[in-house]
C-alpha cells in the first residue's frame, strides 16, 4: 500500500475516531448516533473492520487538519450533524464540536454561528442554505 493511500486511510480513521469521541462526549452514546457514524465510515469508504478498530483504539489517531478549506468544512459539518443525530444537543457536545472548529482553524464565531443553526433545526433537516449563509462571510 502506498503513503499516500495509507496517510489517506488514518484521516478518515482520525475522523472516526473523533466521531466516537463527539458520540460518548455527553455520556450517552445513542443508536442515531452511531448509525450516522457508520454512514460516515461508508462514506469515507471505510470498512466494518476499520471502524471496529478505530472504536477500539480512538486515542491512536490525530487528525491533522487538511489545507483545503473544502474539506476542512465538511468534516466540521460531520461533527454538527453528529450532534443533532440523537434529537438533542448538550453543552458537552457543543463544546467538543467548538474545539474541533478551532483546531480545524475556522473562526470561533461561525462554528457558533453554525452551532445555533443546527439547535434551530434539531427537529427537522437543516436546510443548506442555512448552513451555507452562515459560512459565507467568513469565506471571503
Amino acid at each position: 500500500m502506498s503513503t499516500l493511500t495509507q496517510s489517506s486511510i488514518y484521516s478518515k480513521k482520525a475522523i472516526i475516531s473523533l466521531l466516537y469521541k463527539l458520540m460518548g462526549a455527553d455520556d450517552d452514546e445513542d443508536p442515531q448516533e452511531l448509525a450516522y457514524i457508520m454512514h460516515i465510515g461508508d462514506r469515507l469508504g471505510l470498512s466494518d473492520e476499520d471502524l471496529k478498530e478505530v472504536s477500539i483504539n480512538m486515542d491512536s489517531y490525530d487528525l491533522q487538519p487538511p489545507s483545503d478549506k473544502k474539506e476542512r468544512i465538511t468534516i466540521l459539518y460531520y461533527f454538527l450533524f453528529l450532534m443533532k443525530a440523537d434529537g438533542q444537543i448538550r453543552k458537552e457536545e457543543e463544546e467538543f464540536v467548538h474545539h474541533l472548529g478551532l483546531k480545524l482553524d475556522f473562526k470561533s464565531d461561525m462554528i457558533s454561528d453554525l452551532i445555533e443553526v443546527i439547535k434551530q433545526y434539531l427537529d427537522t433537516a437543516v436546510p443548506p442554505a442555512e448552513l451555507f449563509n452562515q459560512v459565507k462571510p467568513y469565506l471571503i
